[in-house]
């Protein structure tokens, strides 16, 4: 069949309808997970990027917040059932935190060491936590 002039093949319309319908379609997907994202990001009280952060590093690392606590003699599930506010502020930190290798290398290699306590993010509120657990076990 002959194109008439100025008239373009009616495949080519199609294709390009189809093209331009699949490329809406992929940008209102994009646009819906990055929205849903967002809200996610707002109940759980962090920033896009905080949680975007968090998700990476949960991804590519273990959290390492269980071994310290269990090396410190605390329950990381009662706390976490207990005090879901602390626990998650604690695991928050542990996942945003830049020493997990030299972390997991130390409670594998001297676990009773202190050093920990230098860069852990963590330290002073398992510390605090620790000193309330020996307390009561005194009593």
């Amino acid at each position: 069949m002959k194109e008439s002039q100025g008239r373009r093949p009616l495949g080519d319309i199609i294709t390009e309808w189809w093209q331009a319908l699949f490329k809406k379609a992929a940008v209102d997907y994009e646009e819906s997970r990055l929205a849903r994202f967002e809200r996610a990001a707002k109940e759980l009280g962090f920033s896009t990027d905080e949680l975007l952060t968090i998700s990476l590093r949960a991804y590519y690392t273990t959290d390492l917040l269980p071994l310290r606590m269990a090396l410190l003699h605390l329950d990381a599930d009662e706390t976490a059932r207990k005090d879901p506010t602390l626990f998650r502020a604690l695991a928050t930190n542990c996942k945003l935190c830049d020493a997990k290798g030299q972390c997991g290398r130390d409670m594998v290699q001297d676990p009773a060491n202190p050093q920990w306590q230098r860069y852990c993010p963590n330290a002073v509120t398992l510390g605090a936590m620790r000193s309330v657990m020996m307390q009561r076990v005194m009593m």
